[in-house]
Order: C-alpha cells, then sequence, then structure tokens
C-alpha cells in the first residue's frame, strides 16, 4: 500500500496538490481522519500515519496552527466525520476523486483513488504534469 503526494502548478489548469492511491490506501486515509477526530492532537503529518511517497507533507489540522514549509489540510473537528465519509467514498466508488480546499488558497487537494497508477507519476515520456518540491523542501 502506498500514497502517492505529487504537487503540480498546472493540473488540469489548476495548482493541485494531489494525493493518489489504490482504493485500500484511500480507505485508509479516511481510517487516520476518523482517528484524528476521536484523538486530541491538534494536528498530525500524514506520512507519520500512512506509506507516502513523494515531496514533502502534507499536515491535516483541527485547527489553523502555523506549521512552515508545507501544505496544511484545515478539517475543523466537528467536520473531521463528514470529511471522512467522503474519503471513504472516493475509495468505495474508485476510480473516483474528491477536491478538497487547502490553507493555502492558491492550491486544491485533489484525494483519488484507482485513477493515476504509481509509475504514473515516474514522468515518462507521455507524461505531460511535472511535479515540483513542495514549499519549503530541497
Amino acid at each position: 500500500m502506498q500514497i502517492d503526494l505529487w504537487h503540480f502548478e498546472d493540473f488540469k489548469g489548476s495548482d493541485t496538490l494531489v494525493l493518489s492511491g489504490q482504493p485500500e490506501a484511500i480507505d485508509a486515509l479516511a481510517g487516520v481522519l476518523e482517528a484524528l477526530a476521536g484523538s486530541e492532537k491538534l494536528g498530525i503529518a500524514l506520512e507519520s500515519h500512512l506509506p507516502v511517497v513523494g515531496f514533502g507533507q502534507l499536515f491535516v489540522l483541527k485547527e489553523p496552527v502555523p506549521v512552515t514549509g508545507q501544505f496544511r489540510w484545515l478539517v475543523p473537528a466537528s467536520e473531521l466525520l463528514a470529511v471522512a465519509a467522503r474519503v471513504r467514498a472516493v475509495a468505495a466508488g474508485a476510480p473516483a476523486h474528491q477536491y478538497f480546499e487547502l490553507l493555502e488558497p492558491e492550491t486544491t487537494l485533489l484525494v483519488t483513488a484507482g485513477e493515476y497508477p504509481s509509475e504514473w507519476f515516474g514522468h515518462g515520456p507521455n507524461n505531460s504534469f511535472k511535479p515540483k518540491p513542495l514549499r519549503g523542501s530541497a
């Protein structure tokens, strides 16, 4: 199981952070969101809980706490279970996707299941999308 996390300045015309995996990986993401809903933590670094491959970090936060140089997905505690259900629906409906807002206003989060194999992110000759490192990463 693997989740790919890539930032594209121009993914189908938009600045997009793509979080992609097979259905079981995206279902595991829903489980992480549910666990965060039931915890005292204000947020988590996603790669601390799931096998994330790609550039940098995505933080899931209950409150807008400062995290520098990375992307932040604000999901208030009162909405975490509903968002987890939307993510689980993406996994169940694969191939499927859902867009979410990030705290970074110029970038959208795309959670996708079964649409892009991990090899797609390898920059092959037919890949017209070029990811860039997350802000603040080398």
